[in-house]
């Protein structure tokens, strides 16, 4: 599994072998360096093997050194993190922490260390402590929008079933990628280091590449293909091109006083072997560039790298080329996918537009998970934890899956060593619920020409629907998410409702009911106080005391007005100040107040004197 060096000694992304690396992201270790006089013996032996890698070591000298300095202590945690001494690593920075020494990313990862130990729960009330420190975190948004679905995480859903194979050795063999007929992986068999998975980075077997094939299920018929690179150490995964003539890959390539991972190309030569290499455009000495895959057409690729300007260790970009042949400047993933952790390992299924990718920033059961994300329409609409039994407590990676979504593989450490694992998928991928149901009216009608339109959570309208002539609607969202549903249609009230997906596809079912605008008209008529003569031409000035609004309509021939009352329902109470005037005659201003009962005219003589006293 790839390791990520995040050296206390450099501001790079160290690529560098292959064990248990990914702790020391987590860690986000501040170092200063004590002078020898400041500290013991043992710890300056043990900083120096430190220094050189060498965590084992490292390791015996911190232990016989007795009391270490703050900073031999955060050392010593890496180097049972890199070790994969978990127990160890959890109680002494849980005594870090007890000491007041600790530093607010010090509970992330005690919470990292718990769920490689399996105790998600408490795991989770460490990431929520965590979480009151660094509430705008990529990681904290992550898990708050997925621990709902833990269960779902952690438990077999019952979609995959793994197969093991048979071809992985006592080395080690991980990202396997597919070539047509054929798969391609990397693998150190053909040097088994005498002591297996010493625990010190140096001096480890170099990856190479093999090309096999798969019969029942099986990988078969291994065969180097990777000789034109000499004794270069390749890392894992790799990309091809739909016609199988580019190959990228990434190596490890010595730069000053660093290891850094680096992509090339390879072309296929007329005697179908792999010719001389080129490198990518955006090699770097200060950073890695890793993990290529490319899509069919050769156009497009997709890769992990901890160039400047993304979220936090490694991130996920795509690059195209231009008409030109040229790759253009690269595109981060966003939010969506990349976190303050690690996104690695990128593949991208053509057919069906989803995107999967390994992660250590996402909510997860530990180490790398697997993560699916779906896109529509070029929108990334979740990073999804693809769940137990792909993902583990240990590093889960590399997940591919075949054009016919039926058979697949990945790449884990969780029996102590990477192996390839095969998996068949028993159900299909579902990333959409579909909403259905009917709109009536409050007699129970059929509402058919309802528009209807569905926002997210960011108000930004993702559907819209108009009902049919049985008042029926249907549409489709992603799961796991809050919408917003509106309801219009002329002569009725607008109607809003919130609503949620759950996390399981299939079909929900949201009835609506609208009701019809009442009919409702105040009315009246103004004569004069003595003589009961109709007035023609009197202003009728009517304020709305709930609303604010003032409108003013006119008397007639017959000395009546009517005024159209609108967004009133049923119980809603009439309450207005009508203030008559006429230039013969004294003004008046009257209180009307009244409770409405249904549609109908509400005629104001019957509760008010609307007559005038002439001026004389």
């Amino acid at each position: 599994m790839l390791n990520v060096l995040m050296s206390n000694r450099t501001k790079n992304w160290n690529f560098r072998n292959w064990k248990k690396a990914i702790f020391t992201c987590l860690l986000s270790i501040s170092v200063s360096y004590f002078s020898f006089a400041q500290i013991g013996r043992h710890e300056q032996k043990g900083n120096k093997r430190f220094d050189y890698f060498a965590y084992g070591d490292a390791i015996s000298h911190y232990e016989k050194a007795g009391q270490l300095s703050t900073q031999g202590t955060r050392n010593l945690i890496e180097c049972y993190l890199k070790c994969s001494q978990f127990e160890k690593g959890g109680e002494l920075i849980f005594d870090l922490i007890g000491n007041g020494e600790s530093e607010p990313a010090d509970f992330y990862t005690y919470s990292c260390i718990l769920n490689q130990l399996g105790q998600h729960q408490k795991a989770h009330r460490w990431f929520e402590e965590y979480a009151t420190h660094f509430p705008n975190s990529g990681r904290v948004a992550s898990y708050q929008a997925h621990i709902k679905n833990w269960d779902q995480i952690s438990q077999d859903q019952g979609r995959f079933r793994i197969r093991k194979l048979e071809f992985n050795s006592q080395g080690q063999e991980m990202g396997l990628s597919y070539a047509g007929s054929k798969v391609v992986f990397a693998s150190n068999k053909d040097k088994i280091p005498p002591i297996k998975r010493r625990c010190s980075w140096l001096g480890q077997n170099s990856m190479k590449l093999y090309e096999a094939e798969i019969t029942k299920g099986q990988i078969t018929s291994e065969q180097r293909i990777d000789k034109f690179l000499g004794e270069q150490m390749i890392e894992g995964q790799v990309g091809f091109n739909r016609s199988l003539t580019v190959m990228a890959f990434a190596k490890y390539v010595q730069k000053k006083h660093n290891t850094v991972l680096q992509i090339f190309f390879a072309q296929k030569n007329d005697d179908g072997n792999w010719g001389s290499e080129t490198p990518f455009e955006l090699n770097s000495a200060d950073y890695s560039v890793c993990h290529p895959y490319l899509l069919g057409d050769g156009k497009t690729m997709y890769f992990s790298s901890d160039m400047p300007g993304g979220f936090g260790g490694a991130d996920i970009y795509k690059i195209e080329k231009n008409k030109r042949g040229n790759w253009q400047e690269p595109v981060n993933l966003g939010p969506v996918i990349n976190t303050e952790g690690n996104e690695m390992f990128p593949f991208f299924h053509e057919s069906e537009d989803l995107l999967f990718f390994a992660s250590d920033g996402h909510l997860g059961l530990g180490g790398l998970d697997n993560y699916v994300a779906p896109i529509r329409n070029s929108k990334i609409l979740d990073a999804i934890n693809v769940g137990v039994p792909l993902n583990s407590i240990a590093d889960d990676y590399s997940l591919v899956l075949d054009e016919q979504m039926i058979l697949g593989h990945f790449s884990s450490n969780r029996n102590g060593y990477d192996d390839v694992y095969g998996y068949d998928l028993l159900e299909p991928f579902d990333f959409e619920s579909n909403i259905s149901g009917v709109v009536k009216d409050q007699y129970g009608k059929f509402v058919e020409g309802v528009h209807m339109v569905v926002f997210d959570k960011k108000n930004k309208p993702v559907g819209r629907i108009m009902t049919n002539l049985g008042g029926g609607f249907s549409f489709n969202v992603p799961l796991n998410s809050d919408y917003r549903l509106t309801a219009r249609k002329l002569g009725y009230y607008d109607y809003e409702l919130d609503f949620e997906t759950s996390d399981k596809p299939g079909l929900s079912t949201l009835d609506v009911e609208i009701s019809k605008q009442l009919e409702v008209k105040l009315s009246g008529q103004v004569t004069d106080a003595k003589s009961g003569v109709k007035i023609n031409g009197a202003t009728i000035i009517i304020m709305d005391y709930f609303f604010e609004t003032t409108d003013k309509v006119s008397t007639n021939q017959l000395g009546t007005f009517e005024y159209q009352v609108l967004d009133k329902r049923p119980d809603d109470k009439l309450s207005y100040q009508i203030a008559i005037s006429h230039p013969e005659y004294r003004s008046k201003t009257l209180t009307y107040n009244s409770l409405i009962t249904g549609s109908g005219t509400y005629h104001l003589n019957k509760k008010l004197n609307l007559s005038l006293f002439k001026i004389e």
